[in-house]
């Protein structure tokens, strides 16, 4: 088997005006493939910090199981507020597509990715879900 960059690589899409946020399974894969995911974000620091775990925890979101059923490109997430926070707080333009590699800290067991060097990105939704 043959892996592709975007297997081994964690990469966090922000599609802003569709207001969705979209990881791609290295995420997923690098935290074990979990149940749960937390998203943490660090204002001071500019960080996504996001920890995966297979008990509820408040504030966490189920991964839907046909993302490791049917082996799916990304997990999204729909949220306004989230997608919102970040072009208010970061200055990006609400009319763009921003995206950002991230990587494992194997001691706090999380992907972080420093969102200040998240570049315009152009995507389409076909190249999510394929």
């Amino acid at each position: 088997m043959i892996l592709e960059k975007r297997d081994v690589i964690p990469l966090v899409r922000f599609g802003l005006k569709e207001e969705k946020v979209y990881f791609n399974h290295a995420v997923l894969t690098l935290l074990k493939n979990p149940k749960y995911v937390q998203f943490i974000y660090d204002d001071k620091r500019k960080l996504l910090l996001v920890a995966g775990n297979n008990v509820k925890h408040p504030f966490s979101l189920t991964v839907p199981k046909k993302v490791y059923q049917y082996k799916m490109k990304d997990f999204r997430i729909c949220h306004k507020h989230l997608t919102e926070a970040f072009t208010l707080r970061l200055g990006w333009d609400k009319n763009e597509n921003y995206s950002v590699t991230g990587a494992l800290n194997s001691y706090v067991n999380m992907v972080v990715f420093e969102l200040e060097c998240a570049t315009k990105t152009e995507f389409e939704l076909e190249d999510i879900f394929e």
